[in-house]
């Protein structure tokens, strides 16, 4: 019998959330569906429910109790590039991967790895280790059947491998029914009839299950049974697509680069249309006369089939080129997606501006003068100013999520403290910082200027010379 393993990464959407602000550990977090003061909590972390929040209650509500509440949605979008990773991750580790119909919740084929594994549970411990690498926590059991391995790792947390088909039915059996997802009526009526775990459940008919708590209840019954077998369905396996061109003589000018670019492009791109793929990215590999080699390697903005938004990229990036030597050899590869419906953003606001345009946009920025150009800032835990934000590389546009609430003023702090004359105007306050007292201490007293203009400066003074850290708009 066929080995076969689930992965579960318990609290998907909150992991998510986490994961795009890892300064949030420890404090109270939850998942919204719209972050907005009528937006619904979707998950929350433990830190949160021990201060009495809940699933289902309103952001308002939860926002009143605790004042420190961090919170956050995840768009659509964004939970299909994280989906994509991890299935690129972990067809590392098997060429087989199927996402289930639950968010974070996959099954691989585990078979065909002897030689690199000594067990499977070595196996199993490798993929909980990549996981963890990617910055997710995930429970990892490897054995025979399908919703076998799904009932234990709703239960269990960690990494496992199971000897025998018997070893991982004795397992199944003792998994609590109220981890999976019965229903709250039918798992609230089992209960009072003191059938609590997965083999109670199956020790009761079929048709008798579906007469008193309906087909869904029959449904579970029939799969925890494994009568209903469904081979794997794995999403197909992206290989990059190489093309590769030899010159004789060499090449030496941007034009003839890329005309043979759009040449492989145009016949690559049919292929794609014809397998409902799209190109995610392109990299193109040259090779010069005194055999030295760059590299160019062009983003769109989303997966695409557009050839002019393709030739546009490489035109921008292949300018940057330095061509002392003539070019012998192109090489252009490029990686593929399955094309997707597009689909709405439920909870984002509505703008006049247009995501998509704003993201090729940044895709020809990027094209144009290289992927570090484009950042966005993170907030950070610092008492100094300047060490409250960093800058990081991002891949995707998301939409802006305006919260409500009374609109405030906005300090403008600056990258560094930045010299200004003796101000002449009203001082508001003085707020001491003194930080960093365990290697280099540093001590500022900070006071809000209010000038002549009407302008607000914020900054302090070092003993010799005023400085202005940010204003007030």
């Amino acid at each position: 019998m066929d080995r076969l393993a689930c992965i579960r990464l318990p609290a998907f959407s909150l992991q998510q959330l986490l994961r795009g602000h890892p300064g949030w550990a420890g404090d109270p977090v939850v998942v919204v569906d719209r972050q907005q003061a009528a937006g619904a909590i979707l998950q929350l972390n433990q830190s949160a429910g021990q201060l009495g929040l809940k699933a289902g209650m309103r952001y308002a509500a939860a926002l009143a109790l605790v004042p420190g509440l961090r919170a956050g949605a995840i768009d659509p979008s964004q939970d299909t590039e994280a989906r994509r990773e991890l299935i690129e991750l972990l067809q590392e580790f098997s060429p087989d991967v199927e996402p289930a119909g639950e968010p974070g919740v996959f099954w691989l084929r585990c078979a065909g790895f002897e030689r690199l594994y000594d067990s499977p549970l070595q196996w199993s411990r490798a993929v909980q280790s990549g996981l963890d690498l990617l910055g997710y926590r995930a429970t990892v059991v490897a054995g025979f059947s399908r919703y076998g391995t799904y009932a234990i790792a709703h239960s269990w947390s960690g990494a496992f491998a199971f000897v025998n088909v018997e070893a991982e039915q004795n397992a199944t059996g003792r998994v609590p029914l109220s981890a999976l997802a019965l229903g709250k009526a039918a798992t609230r009526i089992l209960d009072k009839l003191g059938v609590r775990t997965v083999a109670e459940l199956l020790a009761i008919p079929a048709g008798e299950l579906r007469r008193r708590l309906g087909r869904d209840a029959q449904r579970w019954h029939q799969r925890l049974a494994d009568m209903l077998y469904l081979p794997l369905q794995p999403v197909p396996l992206m290989a990059p697509t190489v093309q590769r061109c030899d010159f004789s003589p060499p090449i030496d000018n941007e034009q003839q680069i890329l005309a043979n670019c759009e040449e492989m492009l145009t016949s690559h791109l049919e292929r794609c249309t014809r397998r409902s793929l799209a190109v995610r990215r392109v990299v193109l590999h040259l090779t010069f006369e005194d055999n030295e080699e760059q590299t160019v390697t062009i983003q769109p903005a989303g997966p695409t089939v557009s050839l002019p938004q393709l030739l546009l990229l490489l035109r921008l990036r292949v300018a940057t080129v330095s061509c002392e030597t003539a070019i012998t050899t192109l090489q252009l590869e490029t990686e593929d997606v399955p094309r997707e419906a597009e689909q709405l953003l439920l909870f984002a606001e509505h703008s006049p501006r247009d995501q998509d345009q704003a993201a090729e946009a940044l895709a020809e920025i990027r094209a144009q003068f290289g992927e570090a150009c484009v950042q966005h800032a993170i907030p950070q835990d610092s008492h100094q100013p300047e060490l409250q934000v960093c800058w990081q590389e991002f891949a995707q546009l998301q939409a802006p999520k305006p919260q409500d609430g009374v609109p405030c003023l906005v300090r403008r702090v600056e990258t560094t403290p930045q010299p200004m004359v003796q101000p002449r105007g009203r001082i508001l306050g003085q707020w001491r910082l003194a930080t960093a007292w365990w290697h280099e201490p540093l001590q500022r007293t900070y006071t809000y200027i209010e000038l002549p203009n009407g302008m607000v400066h914020w900054g302090f003074s070092n003993g010799r010379l005023w400085l202005r850290h940010g204003q007030i708009a």
